[in-house]
């Protein structure tokens, strides 16, 4: 017991409120790149300095867009904080934002982030690579920011999840139920974590021209299952597996997904007739509890205004 104290002492755990440092003390955190162990600090970030938010939780282990599943260390998400991508050409995507704990401290108390501050040192945050023009984010950055998994590091991540308050242990043996069901049940009609196979050849397009505060239904999983070729995908977009929980449902608009920053290239890529829905978060239930709640990406063919 001893040892387990040692190792989660001094952590931030899921409803701690705290108060993000302000930018001068950050900087000095950082790196010559604007890195904290590999992971940015974001100048859309910046406006939140001096701010108090409650800890979500512990960004203990996390899907990384072609590296599976990979742990952090001292990393915390904070309620509703997503990227504007203001600084990154506009990109949509809306990520969730990383906050090492080096950038934040435990308070009760709000102050107002200073303006000029903010200004000062900001060439320090780097938005893309000089020689490669590639864009530089928490989103591209991640793989590098985070370790492999292995067994005994599984186990430790595990354990974390207890520690720090992410997950009761009923939640944790549901999201294990889901896992295995997903690894052992992928081609059933009942799974949980259902793959969507469809039968198009080529895809069919639909435009909807839907705009933020629209108002939706998900289409059936039948009516989906007409629109996806035989990966799951629409036009390269795939259906993913937690997806068909929504169907059938109400959502309102989030915003257009027009372009967004490739996790995996660096990229700008462009994509069309495809939204964000509000409050519509991948809970990670297939993926052993991922903490990231990224939005998922709804082609309009998926859905029907109301």
């Amino acid at each position: 017991m001893r040892f387990l104290s040692k190792l989660f002492s001094h952590r931030l755990r899921r409803g701690d409120i705290v108060t993000v440092l302000p930018f001068k003390e950050i900087l000095k955190t950082l790196d010559q790149h604007g890195q904290l162990d590999n992971m940015p600090f974001m100048p859309e970030m910046q406006r939140f300095c001096g701010s108090t938010f409650q800890v979500a939780r512990r960004a203990n282990y996390v899907c990384v867009d072609g590296d599976g599943m990979r742990g952090l260390e001292h990393t915390v998400f904070l309620e509703n904080m997503y990227c504007d991508g203001s600084a990154h050409d506009g990109c949509q995507k809306s990520c969730t934002i990383f906050w090492k704990e080096a950038w934040l401290k435990s308070s009760n108390s709000t102050s107002a982030p200073n303006k000029k501050e903010m200004m000062s040192g900001s060439q320090k945050l780097k938005t893309r690579n000089e020689q490669s023009n590639r864009y530089i984010c928490q989103s591209t950055r991640l793989a590098a920011s985070s370790c492999l998994l292995t067994p005994l590091l599984k186990a430790k991540f595990l354990l974390k999840e207890f520690f720090s308050g992410n997950q009761r242990i009923d939640k944790f043996i549901i999201n294990f139920c889901y896992f295995l069901h997903y690894k052992l049940s992928k081609k059933s009609t009942n799974s949980v974590c259902r793959i969507v196979r469809g039968h198009a050849e080529s895809a069919p397009r639909v435009s909807l021209n839907l705009h933020s505060s629209d108002l939706v239904e998900v289409k059936s999983l039948e009516d989906i299952t007409d629109t996806v070729d035989t990966d799951g995908k629409n036009h390269g977009l795939v259906f993913t597996s937690e997806m068909h929980h929504f169907c059938g449902q109400r959502y309102k608009v989030l915003g257009r997904l027009d372009k967004m920053v490739s996790e995996k290239s660096g990229k700008m890529v462009t994509l069309k007739d495809t939204v964000l829905l509000e409050n519509v978060h991948c809970y990670g239930n297939c993926k052993f509890g991922c903490a990231r709640r990224l939005f998922h990406y709804w082609r309009e063919i998926w859905l029907k205004k109301i």
